[in-house]
């Protein structure tokens, strides 16, 4: 007999939720990069000097000519969406230390006055912070010892 609903997906922290959108976002790009390649474009062939001349200039980034491709760009965009309303979609069925990812999102800008706990994904392009525990010389004793 078939239960009425399925378990949610069990996740232990937000920085899991942001580890598969940011996975899946770079996945999207490497297949679009493949499919898309720079010499695919139409003004790469004729414009070598300028190629040239940003090839060794040290800022520049493979990104950053994306908007010279109108089609990569309009194509990276439209499928940008989609990876984000596939992930809205999912979040009632995901379970983030119990809470669904609206509640832990909510729960983590508590301390921060933002309107963004509505957002269910609100928390995935903010970085948790490092924290650090104080130099311990017994600690390092044992383990030196």
């Amino acid at each position: 007999m078939e239960t009425p609903h399925h378990r949610k997906i069990e996740l232990q922290s937000p920085a899991d939720l942001s580890y598969l959108y940011t996975n899946t976002v770079a996945l999207s790009r490497q297949k679009l990069d493949l499919h898309f390649p720079p010499s695919a474009r139409p003004n790469a062939s004729t414009n070598t000097n300028a190629s040239n001349a940003s090839s060794s200039n040290p800022d520049h980034h493979p990104d950053d000519d994306a908007d010279s491709d109108p089609m990569k760009s309009h194509v990276r965009a439209l499928v940008d969406e989609f990876i984000h309303k596939t992930f809205l979609t999912a979040a009632p069925s995901i379970s983030i230390n119990g809470l669904s990812p609206a509640e832990a999102a909510a729960s983590n800008s508590d301390n921060s006055n933002t309107n963004d706990a509505a957002d269910p994904l609100s928390f995935l392009h903010v970085r948790e912070a490092v924290e650090y525990e104080p130099y311990d010389t017994e600690l390092a004793a044992r383990v030196a010892g």
